[in-house]
């Protein structure tokens, strides 16, 4: 049983959708069913495998295909395009069966084949521009084609394999990004970057960039990759570094004062004990008191229980009130304690301050000591003692960079040295990490990061440590992150230029080894242009890169193949083009012999219109056009009776009409040709005047083709210059005079002021030479014009 597979115009097998049910055929459609059987639905017999699409969404009849095609998003198609309806199966012509579609191939089809040009309606639906009449349709609005020969190849839907009665038919697949198959005859079309540029999403990148950054990418990604590594590694060491030297400074500072001040508290026990086995109840030697005044002590009181009390001080020392406060309420405080039971090397004295003492804000501490003798208690031996140099010594081996100070539990400044000096003591004091320390239940040590905003509205970033002395001193080390960061800032400059020098490097490396790749492929792009644009001389270099020599040399052979075919093939079109003229010339001429007083009419008319059409400006296919039709322009007057064109009288009105026919007879006759279809125009309306009142349409202005406008000049011209039966030819000068006297009326302005130029610049003559010269039967009536339809005597002789 033969299998008829219908293609559409995309060259896929098409068919119509499932029916809803089954129906018997009608007999109009019988005949075209009658190679299917019928015990079975078709799209079953024809399509095994495929399944049914939904009977609701492909109704049967040309409305349900023609909405169908609507919602494709193609020209509906023309009832005539159904000519017979049989079990769910519309034929396009007899014998020739669609066979149906699976619904998802379709809308794969229809989404990457369809060319359709659509416009955005409202609501996001799409429809076409125009419709225009089709070749007959199926439901799915796809225009099928003959039916493939036995055992071809046909291409179906997208991934489908269909089957002819002589084998397999195979569908080509989806359509690639860069290759793409014609509709016509299955020739494939590569598409692709130009040589020299690799595409990249569409935009075309040079090759110098690729392989520049290539190289980069080589250089610079490890380089980069481990100085990032490096910079890390040593910011997060630096950081650990950098706490662990201010922990262990701001430790080494607070062990120097505690070591300092317990130093200086046994000495004060020692003193008391002193005092106690010297002096009397409630007495002191006031010399004693002076002798025990040197560079460390600034001041010495006892203050017994009950008296007065002694003291010894230093010259122009100056205590504040607050000093003196704090040093009776702390004898007071021993007093209310009572004597120690313990013995003096296990007794403890009692620290106050630090306290900033004069103008030079030197740093002094308070030390009391009890006097006790025999278990009684006596009295309070008390020293005021500078710890400047203890501080000094201990802070001498801070950096610059860092600020030093001291804070006491009462949240107090005591002293500032480094960096930090600037800064207000508030502004110190609101420190995160001296919140920390004030917070801390006992005497500890820390180290922190912390960001502190400045007045200026700016934001800087410091490492900070803090160590508690025994008597809960907090010895402060705080230093600014960027002069801590200052080696990495460093390192980050050298791995800069260290990264510049990589990038010019690569950048050298690139001229030297793009240069030596680009530039033979730029060439070889640059003579495939020339050879794209028809130059086949063109011959590629070789270039020293083994596969680029070989690309070349390819390319050579392939530029000297298709020169000698473009050659052969030029070869074949000239003689085509000499032969189609010369036949065109050979039928003018043919028609021309028809009446032997028109000679050569048709030759000189085409001269003469090719050279107006010359001062006119047309282009060369315009040219090409004008000089068929203006050969061709008299081809219908081969329909027209000799007794009437041989006529050496004057035409009768019924011989005159039939005359007049003959524009009409030729582009009849030359219509029948579609290759003709451009010259047809000039054949049809050259004796249509300007003015109207022409034949055959009667049309005026620029309604007449400007084929017709030249040639209408042309052949006027021709026979006004050429000896006829009815009239002795014109002088040339009277008929240049007559074609303008019709400027306007009967010819173009425009065509007569070319005709003109042409005129003065004598090109006419060279045709004019070459007319015949007749006898003129005198008796004939003046027939001036006849060519262009003027007057009622041989309107039409030529």
């Amino acid at each position: 049983m033969p299998i008829v597979c219908v293609m559409s115009s995309n060259r896929r097998a098409i068919g119509p959708p499932a029916p809803a049910r089954r129906r018997r055929p009608t007999a109009p459609s019988l005949a075209a069913a009658k190679d299917f059987t019928l015990d079975r639905p078709v799209w079953k017999e024809r399509w095994p495998g495929t399944r049914r699409v939904s009977a609701k969404k492909h109704a049967d009849g040309p409305t349900a295909a023609r909405a169908q095609g609507r919602r494709a998003g193609e020209c509906p198609p023309s009832p005539a395009q159904f000519p017979g309806d049989a079990a769910g199966v519309r034929s396009a012509s007899p014998g020739a069966m669609r066979t149906p579609v699976d619904s998802r191939l379709r809308a794969t089809a229809r989404r990457k084949r369809q060319r359709v040009d659509t416009k955005r309606l409202g609501g996001g639906r799409r429809r076409p521009r125009r419709c225009r009449a089709a070749p007959a349709r199926h439901d799915s609005g796809r225009r099928p084609v003959r039916p493939s020969a036995a055992g071809s190849r046909v291409a179906g839907p997208s991934g489908a394999t269909l089957h002819s009665r002589g084998g397999p038919v195979r569908a080509p697949g989806r359509q690639g990004s860069r290759l793409d198959v014609t509709r016509g005859h299955g020739h494939r079309t590569a598409g692709g970057p130009h040589l020299g540029s690799f595409s990249l999403r569409g935009m075309r990148v040079p090759l110098f960039v690729v392989l520049f950054g290539a190289v980069l990418a080589v250089t610079l990604a490890p380089f980069g990759t481990f100085a990032l590594l490096t910079i890390r590694e040593m910011r997060e060491a630096l950081v650990t570094t950098e706490y662990e030297r201010q922990l262990e400074m701001a430790g080494t500072m607070a062990r120097s004062l505690d070591e300092f001040v317990q130093r200086e508290g046994r000495q004060a026990i020692r003193l008391a004990e002193a005092i106690a086995q010297t002096t009397g109840p409630g007495q002191a030697r006031p010399r004693f008191l002076d002798s025990l005044l040197d560079e460390t002590v600034l001041m010495v009181t006892f203050t017994p229980v009950r008296g007065e009390p002694q003291r010894a001080a230093a010259p122009e020392l100056v205590v504040s009130d607050e000093i003196e406060r704090t040093l009776e309420r702390t004898a007071r405080t021993l007093f209310e304690a009572g004597p120690v039971p313990r013995p003096a090397s296990a007794r403890q004295p009692i620290v106050d301050g630090p306290f900033a003492i004069g103008p030079a804000r030197v740093i002094a501490i308070g030390i009391t000591a009890p006097v006790q003798r025999r278990g009684r208690l006596l009295g309070a031996y008390q020293e005021l003692v500078l710890i400047e140099r203890a501080w000094n010594d201990a802070t001498r081996s801070a950096p610059v960079s860092s600020a030093v100070f001291l804070v006491t539990p009462d949240r107090r400044l005591v002293s500032l040295r480094g960096a930090g000096r600037a800064e207000t003591p508030e502004q110190l004091l609101d420190r995160p990490i001296v919140t920390q320390f004030l917070e801390a239940p006992g005497p500890t040590r820390a180290s922190q990061e912390y960001a502190v905003r400045h007045a200026g509205g700016g934001e800087r970033r410091y490492l900070g440590a803090f160590a508690s002395t025994s008597f809960r001193w907090g010895v402060f080390v705080e230093t600014d992150q960027a002069l801590a960061f200052a080696p990495i800032r460093a390192l980050m400059r050298r791995i800069a230029w260290g990264g510049t020098i990589a990038a010019g490097l690569a950048l050298a490396v690139t001229m030297i080894l793009g240069g030596s790749i680009a530039r033979p492929i730029t060439r070889l792009a640059d003579v495939s242009k020339r050879l794209a644009q028809g130059d086949f001389t063109v011959v590629s270099r070789p270039s020293r890169v083994r596969e680029l020599d070989e690309l070349a040399t390819s390319f050579n052979r392939m530029a000297e193949k298709l020169g000698a075919l473009v050659e052969r093939f030029r070869a074949a079109a000239r003689e085509a083009n000499a032969l189609f003229l010369g036949t065109i010339r050979a039928l003018a001429e043919a028609i021309d012999e028809k009446d032997p007083y028109t000679k050569g009419h048709s030759v000189r008319v085409n001269r003469y219109a090719v050279i107006i059409g010359r001062y006119l400006g047309l282009s060369r296919e315009e040219l090409r056009d004008l000089h068929v039709s203006s050969l061709l322009h008299d081809v219908g007057k081969i329909g027209i009776d000799d007794a009437i064109l041989k006529k050496p009288a004057a035409l009768t009105p019924v011989e005159f009409e039939v005359m007049k026919s003959h524009p009409t007879r030729g582009a009849k006759i030359m219509g029948r040709i579609p290759q003709m279809k451009n010259i047809i125009p000039g054949m049809r309306f050259h004796h249509e005047r300007w003015a109207g009142g022409g034949y055959p349409s009667g049309l005026k202005g620029d309604e007449i083709p400007m084929q017709a406008r030249i040639i209408a000049v042309a052949d006027t011209f021709d026979a006004m210059t050429t000896d006829r039966p009815y009239q002795r030819a014109f002088d040339i000068a009277d008929a240049v005079a007559r074609i303008n006297d019709l400027k306007g009326i009967g010819f173009d302005p425009a065509v007569v002021e070319a005709f003109n130029r042409a005129y003065e610049a004598g090109e006419l003559e060279e045709v004019l030479a070459e007319r015949p010269r007749i006898h003129v039967v005198e008796s004939v009536e003046d027939g001036e014009g006849g060519e262009s339809g003027q007057g009622p005597a041989r309107s039409v002789g030529a």
